[in-house]
């Protein structure tokens, strides 16, 4: 079965095994961890259909009680929807994606509300608001948030640090009035 990227990236499994892996090479154990509610042998599906399609590659291999334990790492060339790719869909096809991501990020943010001892107000920010940008201003903005938050991705986990996900979306505003 030859399954497209974006139905691969989109799958709501297999975007919180992909942002997991972000930044941090993992076993499908410590995935199985942090995914608690996905059934294991689901979970190990999942995973075999990224690496698979090369989206996770095997970074190491440990002997472990008489078997070999994979260790995964994200590969970001194929775990993402390229300029050319995106290009290449159609209205329907973004409209279905842009969907798939936004629902996943609902169900982010409820598994967030059902964790016990919740901070909202100093843990979370949301908001939307209008800039505007000529088509160069959104490349430098994008080159520049890149810039500011790519290092950051593989930054290591420490005391005080709690892992944070950061959303931007920018589309033009269909309901802006005529210049």
């Amino acid at each position: 079965m030859n399954t497209p990227k974006i139905d691969l990236i989109l799958h709501p499994v297999r975007m919180r095994i992909l942002m997991a892996v972000a930044g941090k090479p993992m076993t499908a154990g410590q995935i199985a961890a942090i995914l608690s509610d996905v059934a294991q042998a689901t979970l190990y599906r999942h995973i075999r259909l990224l690496a698979d399609a090369g989206m996770l590659q095997v970074v190491e291999e440990r002997p472990m009680r008489g078997t070999v334990e994979k260790v995964y790492a994200l590969d970001p060339g194929q775990a993402y929807l390229n300029a050319d790719e995106a290009a290449d869909m159609t209205r329907d096809q973004l409209l279905r994606t842009f969907t798939m991501f936004v629902t996943s990020l609902i169900g982010d943010f409820e598994r967030y509300l059902q964790q016990e001892n919740i901070e909202p107000a100093r843990e979370i920010s949301f908001q939307k608001m209008p800039v505007y940008l000529s088509d160069e201003d959104l490349i430098k903005v994008n080159q520049a948030v890149n810039a500011a938050l790519l290092p950051l991705m593989g930054s290591p986990t420490s005391k005080g640090k709690k892992r944070r996900i950061l959303v931007s979306i920018l589309i033009p505003d269909a309901d802006e009035p005529g210049e």
